[in-house]
Parts: C-alpha cells; structure tokens; sequence
C-alpha cells in the first residue's frame, strides 16, 4: 500500500493518533456499560410493564398459563389478566427465585395456607365449610317438626322401613322398584327370594362388604374386595336380569376398608366409595356414559370416617341440587352439592348441626320443590330408639346481599411481622366458571388500597414490597337464591426476603 508523503515529525504524530483512536473506542463502549441505570419509579403505583394489561377481573379472566412480568414498587397491584379458561382448577407454571438488584439477601419461599384460621371468619357473610373445605355464602336452611299434614302415609312408610346398618356389621338391607326387591343378607344377595348369582370375577370369599340402592327402574350394587392387605371396589348396574359393571376412569382401591353408596336417577347418578378418602363419580348414561369424578368434595376430612352414602337427585329446570345423607348408624350426615344452573356440580357444604350429633341416626326423602324451597322429610332416631319427624327445608343462600372476607396479614407468619415480597410465582382460586364471574381477589398492604391480584402470571418485584399484606374476597349480590360461588382452594406462592 502506498503511504502519503509526511515529513518524519508529521508520521510520528500521525501514527500515535491512530493507536489513541484504536484503543479509546473500545474503552469508551466499557464506560458506557458501567452508566448507572435511570431511577425507578417509586411512587404508590404498582403498572404492569406487560403489554397485555387491562382493567378486566383476573378472576373472571385467567390465563393457566402466563408469562412473567415485571412491575415496579408499591403497596398495591394492578390488574393483570388476559384470555378466560374454561378450567375448574388454574395452574400456572412456577417460577424460579427472581433475583434484586436492590440486595444479595437470600430469598425464602412460601404460601398462602387455605385453612379458617388465616380468615377473619366472624364478622363475615362468607362461610368456611370446616368439613369440605371450601368458601361459599352461608346456607340460608330450617329444620323444624313435622306436622302431621305434611307428611303422607307414603312418605312415613319409605323412611320407617330404611335400613340402618353399624359401619362394622354385618350388612342387611332390601330395596324394592314396585313389586320387585332385590336383598342382601351379608355378602349373600337375592331377588325375589330367590339366590343371586354373583358377577365375573367377584369372589364371595374376597366379599368384604355389599351395598345396594334402588333408583327409578334399576337397581345398583357395590362390592368392596379384600386385595392382599388393601381393599378395592367394584360398582353394577342390575336390571332384574343382568348385572352390568359400571366402568370408572381409575380402579377404585384403599387402605382402609369402604362402602359403596349411590342415588339419583337411571341416567344421572353418583357412585360414591366412602374409606379414608373418599372415592366419587357422577355417571350420566345416555348414547354415550360418562364419569365425572367429583371426588374432591369428599376429603379426608369430609368424610369423618366412613359412612354409606345415600343420594337424593332435586332437578326442576335448570336448576338441579343433591344431598347426600348417611344410612349408617350412629353416624349422621347431611350434605349438599349444587350447580349454579349449570351441567356440572361446582359446590358442596356440610350442615354442620344437622341431622344432630354423634349417637342419632337420620334419613332423609324428598317431598318437595316450589315456591324457592326444597323440602325434604327426616327421620331422626336417637341413641334410645325414640323417632322423631322433622322437615328440613332449603332456601337456598343469603346471598341477597354482597359479602366480602379479609384474610389475616401474610406478615404475620414471619418473624417480626414485617418481611419482603420479591416476587410472585404463582396466584390461583379454584372456583369453576359461573362462580368465577361472581368473586373479586384482591390484595393490599395497608387495608386501604386494593387492587386486584393478578391470576396466571408470575411476577417479579424490582423492588420488593415491604409491609404485611392482605387478601380480600368479594361475592357479588345473587339474584338466584339457590346460587353461590364455591372457592374449593386459594393458591398463592412467593418468594420473600426477611
């Protein structure tokens, strides 16, 4: 290359002003890394930096699974949703620990506990179910006695000829669709006094326990088998002729000895297994069967030690509600799962102080449903043998009215009362779609400010929040008095520092 013509001074500069130009970009390009970043703003606004950001209820639009976004620094969150999802239960993904640019603290993780100690529960129109463990508007129910009048001969004969059997005898019963019964005498059963042949591959000598039930023109049967040192249940369908097996999605096993219990109709029943937890499928027959396992209505706790189940199916349009009541002596149940006027059974509550205490026994026949009152006609039978009639009647919810319920402050459960959210990694009720649109979730710092906690995402604070938080729950006002929402869980995970 041809090199310009200098006098030997001029080179000399010439080339130190091309090493100066060589080494000052680079180091010019370093500096400009090390510029302190622009100041965050710290005002009492929490804004989403997401571009998907609206105003819509999170609870009535939640995304199962969202992006992380990250908001900045203050005492409440604005709302951050984006398309509804037709799931029952919401499950975004978890995140990992966010760092801080603020400190090197370690970050601890933890959750919102579901429990009625962490629910300011006295003052509230909110009702925490102790037994099934979900959040609805209190039962709006009335047990009086019976007159005369409202029970007919029909109804008294149906309720004093029911079995009753101990949890651990010997179980007989007889269930009879006009002048057809079929019996059980132990594992032995019978139709019309005459033997009946037990199903393929049911062993008497595996029998454990046999339950029946009579629907409209079928019978069903539940066998509970010995299986090594667990138990397994198997459920049919008898027509007076054949017995046809009810095929479940999952088999049916336990630990702990169960029973089988049933109610409803031909082509809509439930099928409930009553051990350690409880085991339920709601079966609709039709051009197609289909089961619906139900089985988070009855926990551990629900079911008290196991009891025989009997359902009772109330339907008038639209709106279609079951009880369930034990048959078991001594050990008295009422239950109740509704369905907001929708196909599927979305809540379920215990009554709590009804049919009585341990020792009585009850059940339970529909009478009626009109006039926004389901009636039902009880039989309470006490340890002594006394009977005594009784109406129990359904109104619905106090739902009239909107009802909201705080939570204790999550800063409670650190040392001091104080800590940190860095950030969010997971926020969820579950709660299906119609009572979705009736609650509001919403989350404070300084019982003031609410805004509404932003389901589906995972957040991260870029300056964690500091102070002892609140939940609230809103339930809208109901114009059907038959109508709650039902919040079977509240998930909240976090990462803090102390």
């Amino acid at each position: 290359m041809l090199m310009p013509h200098f006098p030997s001074l001029a080179r000399k500069l010439f080339f130190i002003f091309i090493i100066v130009i060589v080494f000052a970009i680079p180091l010019s390009l370093s500096v400009l890394d090390c510029a302190p970043s622009p100041v965050l703003d710290q005002s009492p606004s929490l804004t989403a930096t997401a571009d998907s950001v609206n105003s819509a209820d999170p609870v009535n639009s939640i995304n199962p699974v969202g992006p992380s976004v990250t908001i900045g620094s203050s005492a409440t969150i604005e709302s951050v949703a984006s398309s509804a999802s037709s799931s029952v239960f919401v499950s975004p993904a978890s995140s990992e620990p966010a760092g801080s640019s603020e400190t090197d603290e370690p970050q601890y993780f933890s959750s919102f506990a579901y429990s009625s100690v962490n629910f300011y529960l006295e003052d509230s129109a909110i009702r925490f179910d102790n037994d099934l463990r979900g959040l609805s508007f209190y039962p709006d129910v009335e047990t009086r006695a019976a007159a005369s009048r409202e029970l007919d001969a029909a109804a008294k004969k149906y309720l004093s000829e029911f079995k009753l059997n101990p949890i651990d005898g010997s179980f007989s019963d007889r269930r009879c669709l006009g002048d057809n019964c079929l019996e059980q005498e132990g594992p032995a059963l019978s139709y019309n006094g005459e033997p009946l042949a037990l199903p393929a591959g049911v062993k008497e000598a595996d029998i454990a326990v046999v339950s029946i039930a009579a629907l409209k023109k079928i019978w069903l049967i539940g066998f509970t088998l010995q299986d090594g040192e667990n138990y397994r249940g198997r459920a049919f369908s008898f027509d007076g002729r054949t017995m046809a097996e009810i095929i479940l999605p999952a088999p049916v096993t336990s630990r702990y000895r169960g029973i089988f219990g049933f109610g409803g109709e031909d082509n809509d029943f439930l099928v409930l297994y009553s051990a350690d937890q409880g085991t339920a499928y709601r079966i609709k027959t039709g051009q197609f069967t289909e089961a619906i396992n139900i089985s988070r209505f009855f926990n551990i706790r629900g079911q008290s030690a196991s009891f025989k189940a009997e359902a009772i199916k109330v339907a008038s349009g639209r709106e279609v509600d079951w009880y369930i009541f034990s048959s078991t002596l001594s050990r008295p149940r009422l239950l109740k799962l509704w369905q907001n006027r929708t196909t599927e059974i979305v809540g379920a509550i215990s009554f709590e102080n009804f049919p009585g205490s341990q020792g009585t026994s009850a059940v339970f026949k529909k009478l009626s449903f009109g006039s926004g009152e389901i009636r039902l006609a009880a039989l309470v039978r006490d340890g002594s043998g006394r009977d005594d009639w009784q109406i129990f009647a359904d109104r619905g919810f106090k739902n009239n009215s909107s009802a909201s319920l705080l939570t204790v402050p999550l800063g409670s459960l650190a040392e001091g009362g104080q800590f940190r959210i860095v950030s969010i990694a997971h926020s969820a009720l579950e709660v299906d779609a119609s009572g979705r649109a009736a609650v509001k979730w919403l989350f404070s710092s300084d019982h003031d400010n609410w805004r509404a906690v932003p389901l589906g995402r995972n957040l991260e604070f870029e300056i964690p929040l500091t102070g002892s938080y609140f939940f609230r729950l809103d339930f809208s006002a109901a114009s059907d008095k038959f109508f709650s929402p039902f919040i079977g869980a509240i998930f909240f995970d976090y990462y803090f520092q102390k």
